[in-house]
């Protein structure tokens, strides 16, 4: 599986637990990953709820997500933002306030290639 197809898929299981605006980051200059996705989601159940999906499905398919690190939660659902690290992929859980309190689009948006999904 090629990365457009990793991309794809981890916005399919996103997009299945109901995570919105899902934005997806091609950087041009890649220093941590090659691509970040940054998505938001309802409340810190649904932020639990759409990482720990995420996870499994990396997992789960790890021979088919080669090209990705074992992929590493950080952060605290309750804080309302939690960090999916694989490496050469990383997909931001937010809910919507903190997504417009730190403003990581606009961050993202000035080093990479946009895609809203």
């Amino acid at each position: 599986m090629n990365s457009e197809a990793y991309i794809k898929r981890i916005c399919e299981v996103a997009s299945e637990k109901k995570a919105m605006d899902i934005c997806v980051y091609e950087l041009k200059v890649p220093v941590l990953s090659d691509t970040v996705i940054v998505l938001s989601v309802k409340n810190h159940i649904h932020a639990k709820a759409t990482a720990v999906e995420l996870v499994k499905e990396v997992r789960k398919n790890s021979d088919v997500y080669s090209d990705l690190s074992k992929p590493t939660l950080t952060g605290d659902a309750a804080s309302g933002w939690v960090i999916l690290d694989m490496g050469n992929m990383i997909v931001h859980i937010m809910d919507s306030t903190m997504r417009q309190m730190y403003e990581i689009d606009l961050l993202l948006e000035s080093q990479a290639v946009v895609y809203h999904i």
